[in-house]
């Protein structure tokens, strides 16, 4: 009977298979170049400024120029253009003309991130506190506790913008979202 159950479950449930395990040297390599080369993207493209100006350093290391108004739409070349820092938009100019058709690949930048108020600090309690929101798909919860750095542009009364990134270098004040009212988290 035993037999009989087993010969059943072999032919009828699904063999988990663990293709990470069936992968050669090889592709062993090359997933974790991949992988090692996304996560460096990850790291320095934190918000959608810093990841559009990645993507554009990216691109630059595999050819493509940036677009001119009126450079020429020559077969084969490649292209990319920024919007405003915070978009990119790469072509590769296919061999034939675009009456025989084109590929459009479309994607978005995500960056998960808590965003600074207009006039966001205040003090109180001997502590300076910003007024955020949360934008990309998180949830408050998944703040608490860790340690976190500040990025973005500010733009000065003057007009200037100064990019800055607090809490990334060694030595550097380091953000945190505390999951205790700081009257209760005191030792």
């Amino acid at each position: 009977m035993d037999e009989k159950i087993k010969e059943i479950r072999e032919n009828l449930l699904k063999k988990k298979e663990r293709k990470f395990e069936k992968l050669t040297a090889e592709e062993s390599i090359q997933i974790d170049a991949y992988a090692k080369e996304y996560m460096r993207y990850l790291d320095e493209g934190k918000t959608e400024r810093e990841a559009a100006s990645r993507a554009m350093a990216m691109a630059a290391d595999h050819g493509y120029v940036e677009f001119k108004e009126g450079s020429p739409l020559l077969p084969g070349s490649k292209y990319a253009v920024s919007f405003g820092g915070k978009m990119v938009v790469l072509v590769h100019m296919g061999e034939l003309p675009m009456s025989e058709g084109c590929n459009i690949i479309a994607s978005h930048i995500d960056s998960p991130r808590l965003d600074l108020k207009p006039n966001p600090l205040y003090e109180e309690s001997n502590a300076a506190y910003f007024k955020t929101h949360y934008y990309g798909g998180i949830r408050k919860y998944q703040w608490m506790t860790i340690p976190l750095a500040l990025h973005g542009v500010v733009c000065r009364k003057d007009g200037e913008t100064v990019e800055i990134a607090i809490g990334e270098a060694e030595g550097d004040p380091v953000f945190c979202i505390t999951d205790l009212l700081p009257h209760l988290g005191r030792e």
